[in-house]
């Protein structure tokens, strides 16, 4: 029998959880336990529901989302981290990296990428310079 993907989702927008709502409840495997913009709220659930993977999509505030992003990392090691950071950009890399204090594999971390995927967008984004 296959274990069900219980998920909190921290979401900057009322469109993008409800679009991501209505993709999990196509799947009876996956259970959303809770969600919402508040990250407070959401890091208090998260820790509380330990749900097997969290979803953040950093929004306007990507600075709150890297924030929560390592408390959860420390609080809660058995969740998955998932994060919209696929498609980050120069400014949120580059605050990735000022957090880490320029540890690439730390920054990439923080952006649910791999070492290798944030060194080719850095060179794609031009941003290698400023590393």
């Amino acid at each position: 029998m296959t274990q069900s993907l219980t998920l909190v989702v921290l979401s900057s927008g009322l469109t993008s959880f409800k679009e991501i709502r209505a993709a999990l409840s196509t799947d009876s495997r996956a259970q959303l336990l809770a969600g919402g913009n508040d990250a407070e709220q959401v890091q208090e659930e998260i820790v509380r529901l330990k749900p097997t993977a969290a979803i953040i999509t950093l929004g306007a505030n990507p600075d709150q989302a890297i924030k929560l992003i390592e408390k959860l990392v420390m609080q809660c090691p058995n969740t998955a981290i998932i994060s919209a950071a696929q498609n980050a950009s120069g400014e949120l890399i580059l605050q990735s990296l000022k957090k880490s204090g320029g540890n690439k594999k730390q920054a990439a971390k923080l952006l649910n990428l791999k070492r290798t995927t944030l060194i080719e967008k850095l060179k794609r984004l031009d941003l290698m310079d400023e590393v």
